[in-house]
C-alpha cells in the first residue's frame, strides 16, 4: 500500500469511529503532529503503534498493511521442512 492511500485509510477509520486526532494521539502515546503526519503521508506509524492502532479502531493488522499477494504465499510462505537436530 502506498503512503497516500495507507494516510488516506488511517484517517478515514479514524473519522468513522468518531475520534479526533487528539484522542488519537493520547490513546497511542504520540502527539496530534505525529497522527497529522501519517494522515498526509508524511510518515508511517510504526508496527507497535499501528498494533494499538488497530485495535483501537476495532480492525486487524493485516486490514491495515494489506494481505500477501497470492504469488508470495505460493513461494515464499510454503511450511517449511522440519528441522533437523544436530547430535554431537
Amino acid at each position: 500500500m502506498d503512503a497516500e492511500n495507507y494516510g488516506t485509510l488511517i484517517k478515514n477509520l479514524r473519522i468513522q469511529n468518531g475520534l479526533t486526532q487528539n484522542q488519537v494521539a493520547e490513546a497511542l502515546g504520540v502527539t496530534p503532529g505525529y497522527i497529522s503526519n501519517v494522515e498526509n503521508g508524511r510518515t508511517a506509524m510504526s508496527l507497535r503503534i499501528l498494533t494499538y492502532y488497530a485495535r483501537l479502531v476495532g480492525c486487524s493488522l493485516d486490514s491495515l498493511v494489506g494481505e500477501l499477494e497470492p504469488e508470495y504465499t505460493e513461494t515464499r510462505c510454503s511450511p517449511m521442512p522440519p528441522h533437523t537436530t544436530l547430535r554431537r
